[in-house]
This record gives C-alpha cells, sequence and structure tokens, in this order.
C-alpha cells in the first residue's frame, strides 16, 4: 500500500506504480534520467513534469481497465455465457458487471475471474486426458 510520502514524491511513486525505471519512465515522458532522479531526490518537480506524471498514470490506469474487460471477455467466451448470465452465475446486478467495462474491476472479482477462466481450460484438458485414456 503507498503512504502518501510515496505519493507526495511524484516520480517514485510514478517509477514504482508503474514498474519502470528511471530510464524508462525518462523515455516514455522525455526526461533524461538523472533529471527524474534529482527531482526524486527532492521531491520538487515543475507543473509541466507533474502533468506528465499524472497523465501516465492515469493512462496506465486506463490500460488496466482495458485489460480487465478483456478479461470479462475471455471469461464469458470460455463460459459460453452473455453478461446478463454471467451476473446471475456470480450472483451480482447486470449493471454492476456492465459498470466494470467503464471503472475498476474489484480485485477479488479479478481473482474470481482468472480462477473461473483456469478451471475450465483445466476441466478440458483433463476430459482430453480422460478421454485418451479410455480409448487406449
Amino acid at each position: 500500500m503507498e503512504s502518501n510520502k510515496e505519493k507526495k514524491n511524484l516520480v517514485r511513486y510514478t517509477a514504482k506504480r508503474l514498474g519502470l525505471t528511471y530510464k524508462e519512465l525518462g523515455k516514455l515522458i522525455g526526461y533524461k534520467p538523472r533529471s527524474l532522479a534529482a527531482f526524486a531526490s527532492t521531491g520538487k518537480i515543475s507543473e509541466k513534469l507533474r502533468v506528465k506524471l499524472e497523465s501516465l498514470i492515469e493512462n496506465r490506469s486506463y490500460e488496466e481497465i482495458n485489460n480487465e474487460e478483456n478479461l470479462l471477455k475471455k471469461c464469458l467466451k470460455v463460459y459460453g455465457m452473455t453478461p446478463k448470465e454471467m451476473a446471475d452465475y456470480l450472483g451480482i446486478p447486470f449493471n454492476t458487471l456492465i459498470g466494470w467495462r467503464y471503472r475498476k474491476m474489484p480485485h477479488n472479482i479479478k481473482l474470481l475471474m482468472y480462477y473461473m477462466i483456469e478451471k475450465k481450460l483445466l476441466e478440458e484438458k483433463l476430459e482430453k486426458i480422460e478421454k485418451r485414456n479410455n480409448n487406449t
């Protein structure tokens, strides 16, 4: 969990949140790694840099949401369900499920969907193995 101190140092916070080195971060926003390190050590940054860092975090958050939407689509496909059927299966309102296309999906639901997909794929593999063993 991030502390307020980490969030106040936006350069460090951004690099850590996105899993980037200062060199990688610098390439994305047009700054030299040494400059970013200097800003990180003082915690003082220009308004221009602040806007770039916050935009980068926001864009990455948007990518995460898109990945979550893909996770939902994959889960629907693997189970052969409609969004309404999936909502009923999970015991949640349909609008909540659809809303995850536009806002962050709860972590426990992401885990559940990953496990649901994995379970279904493992069941299919097991079925193939059993079928092969029965044929021999």
